[in-house]
């Protein structure tokens, strides 16, 4: 069992939300897309979005 504080659940959402914003930042550079690679790459960027929000909820949940 795990139990995770609202400052431990932040600084983990915080790492996620960068990493979001990192797979963001190369799909909105990337003028010519590689197909092959792109898919994969939105890919994560949903599931890291996805999961920082998750994460998010779960901060506020925890500091209430």
């Amino acid at each position: 069992m795990f139990i995770l504080d609202h400052h431990s659940l932040g600084y983990i959402s915080l790492w996620y939300g960068a990493a979001t914003l990192m797979t963001g930042i190369i799909l909105l550079i990337n003028r010519r897309p590689i197909s092959k690679y792109m898919r994969y790459i939105r890919l994560i960027h949903l599931l890291l979005g996805a999961t920082t929000g998750l994460l998010g909820i779960l901060t506020y949940l925890a500091a209430t």
